[in-house]
């Protein structure tokens, strides 16, 4: 038995983590004991001599991947848990009633035009979720609401799919849920008596600073407050459903994350409805890298967590970088066509796919920059942190005259302090 090649093990003051990349478990130790179990895996036979003592530990060593049998090569067991998320029959499907928006943030990498799905193309969508229940025996379906804006045509479009998927789904006896990306604005009483029954189950709205940021990113109409519409409308939401729950994420740059923001955001979430909303730190892509927040960030966790939300810390992946790499997956534009990617701008011309009449997506253009391991070079296969990046985002790995760069080089955590704060926030605010 060996040590695994993917484990982390993070000195603090008086204890250690455990971390493995592969099977994302942890646990944690004193620091003296941590030193002298790794001195003894270290040494041959320390295995069998820590399962002599403590058959539970040694089991929890071989249940989270810490140990490993000594021909085990863990290089192909990312491959291999690679293919199984490709080609997972949990189908994903993405579906943009709009590309319009009522606001225009600057950072947004989509066109809005005028635009809304007919009726003809809501028909092909109901036929095309037959098909692949029928044909294609999933085993379960997330529809994922996008645009633009989708809650600009909840009751046009979203409702009527939503409740056409959930028949067919029971009918079927396969899970569905309900995700959606919004602004909010659009998040009226009338939608939010509806998210359990459409089995709506994340929400993810975003957040770009304090009051007069945000407002300054999205300009709503009349001079209303956009900040204060989206939170007051996230507040009813969750009031109003028994299992949604909230990705509140923040875009942050330097000054964002202040008491102020954290406060504000407090003077609209109910104290029981805070649980439910889980904040999610994230810089935008734009903005360059700065290890200079990093204190700034994790002490707007805590604070978060001591204010009662929830905290996601996590930004590492799991079995595949995107879902755009699952062969069972498709986002399908207002009009009718199909694409991979939503930050393509195949969503405005050259799609590679369409839905036709029948219900079936037919692939103009074929591409293998999706499905198909984007981490299979030196620079990654090396890499300690294989499992957690995966070799990044296949759209930007594949754009013309694209050098290597590691994912690491454009975020603010290193992985290790990413692992760091999964353990010490994200954990603590589930407890």
């Amino acid at each position: 038995m060996k040590l695994s090649k993917y484990n982390y093990f993070i000195s603090k003051s008086d204890v250690t983590y455990w971390f493995n990349g592969i099977s994302q478990q942890y646990f944690v130790l004193e620091r003296n004991l941590s030193q002298k179990i790794l001195s003894a895996l270290q040494i041959e036979g320390g295995y069998h001599a820590i399962e002599q003592q403590s058959l539970n530990f040694a089991n929890k060593l071989i249940g989270g991947g810490f140990v490993v049998d000594d021909e085990l090569d863990e290089v192909q067991c990312v491959r291999d848990n690679y293919e199984k998320g490709v080609n997972s029959k949990d189908y994903k499907l993405s579906i943009l009633p709009t590309l319009n928006c009522n606001y225009s943030c600057w950072y947004c990498v989509q066109d809005h035009i005028e635009s809304k799905m007919s009726i003809k193309t809501i028909e092909k969508i109901k036929r095309h979720i037959i098909r692949i229940i029928e044909i294609e025996k999933i085993a379960s379906l997330n529809i994922d609401w996008f645009g633009g804006e989708p809650l600009m045509f909840f009751s046009d479009i979203v409702e009527p799919i939503s409740r056409f998927a959930k028949v067919q789904c029971d009918k079927a006896k396969i899970p569905f849920v309900n995700t959606i990306t919004t602004n909010a604005y659009y998040l009226m009483p009338y939608v939010c008596c509806r998210l359990d029954e459409l089995n709506f189950k994340v929400m993810q709205i975003t957040l770009d600073g304090r009051r007069n940021t945000h407002n300054s990113v999205k300009k709503a109409s009349n001079g209303e407050s956009a900040f204060d519409i989206a939170l007051d409308h996230i507040d009813a939401a969750l009031s109003a459903s028994k299992s949604l729950v909230i990705m509140l994420r923040i875009n942050y740059a330097n000054g964002t994350l202040c008491d102020e923001l954290l406060s504000q955001i407090c003077e609209h979430i109910s104290t029981p409805n805070r649980k439910r909303t889980q904040i999610m730190l994230r810089k935008v892509w734009q903005v360059s890298r700065n290890s200079d927040r990093k204190s700034i960030v994790r002490e707007f966790m805590q604070k978060a967590i001591d204010n009662g939300f929830s905290v996601r810390a996590n930004n590492f992946v799991g079995a595949i970088p995107c879902y755009a790499d699952k062969k069972y997956y498709a986002c399908i534009n207002y009009n009718g066509e199909v694409v991979r990617c939503t930050a393509s701008n195949e969503l405005y011309q050259n799609a590679p796919g369409y839905l036709n009449d029948e219900g079936f997506v037919v692939w103009r253009s074929t591409t293998t920059k999706y499905g198909s391991p984007n981490f299979e070079n030196d620079n990654c296969l090396s890499c300690k942190h294989l499992p957690l990046c995966l070799g990044g985002c296949n759209n930007h790995r594949h754009e013309p005259n694209t050098k290597f760069i590691c994912e690491q080089e454009n975020r603010d955590f290193s992985f290790e302090e990413s692992i760091e704060n999964y353990i010490e926030y994200d954990t603590a605010s589930n407890n």
